[in-house]
């Protein structure tokens, strides 16, 4: 009984480990690549009980204990490169320019919070030029309101779809436009900002917390406001 016990949990823990492997974009395949350090934490106790049970009654099962092993490593290969273990890819300079500075603040407020005095206290503290906000319906918006107070520049697009954005900038946006790249009811954001410098920055493909920036440099006549 045990054994089948410990085979069916094998069975499905390596199924979530591989079925993320599809390439595919549908929400089964994508749904279960985001918990890793969860899996390897299920796998690690997984494998410490089949490697007792199977000393216990002095029998290795090797057919489920070995794709055990393989999910194990593939994991901590995935989840090694942000540990502290790794090695940072961009180090802290010494001195900058303020006037080059940009500080983005985004966060995924989860539809279904209503939290909205502890967001406010945290971009307070924070103090961001660029605030980014994600599944974001009409009450968050609402609550949300005194951004604009501070923040000139906003472009928002509340949905009750958990899809819902908001954007708010104290630095000069210079264009910006609200997209449906992915689906109809997915919104985006493709916009370029004006660093202190004067700098145009371009954010490109903002997308559920999800974001591209470059230095982008615009014609004159290609500027609208």
């Amino acid at each position: 009984m045990i054994k089948l016990v410990l085979a069916f949990l094998t069975f499905l823990y390596v199924l979530m480990t591989v079925l993320p492997l599809v390439r595919s974009d549908f929400w089964t395949f994508r749904l279960l690549e985001y918990p890793r350090l969860q899996k390897l934490v299920i796998g690690l106790i997984l494998l410490a009980v089949v490697l007792m049970n199977s000393i216990y009654f002095n029998n290795i099962v090797w057919w489920y204990l070995i794709p055990l092993i393989l999910c194990v490593i593939y994991l901590s290969v995935k989840i090694y490169p942000y540990t502290a273990l790794s090695p940072k890819e961009m180090k802290r300079i010494a001195g900058s320019e303020p006037s080059k500075e940009l500080k983005i603040f985004t966060a995924n407020v989860l539809q279904d919070n209503n939290q909205y005095s502890k967001m406010l206290n945290q971009i307070k503290e924070q103090d961001p030029d660029i605030i980014f906000l994600v599944e974001t319906d009409s009450k968050w918006a609402e609550a949300l309101k005194e951004l604009e107070q501070q923040y000139s520049y906003s472009i928002k697009n509340p949905l009750d779809n958990t899809y819902g954005l908001l954007f708010y900038s104290r630095l000069e946006v210079i264009e910006g436009d609200v997209n449906f790249i992915v689906e109809n009811d997915v919104p985006s954001i493709e916009l370029i900002v004006k660093l202190a410098n004067g700098i145009p920055v371009k954010f490109m493909d903002f997308i559920q917390n999800h974001l591209c920036l470059r230095k982008h440099f615009i014609p004159q006549q290609k500027i609208r406001n």
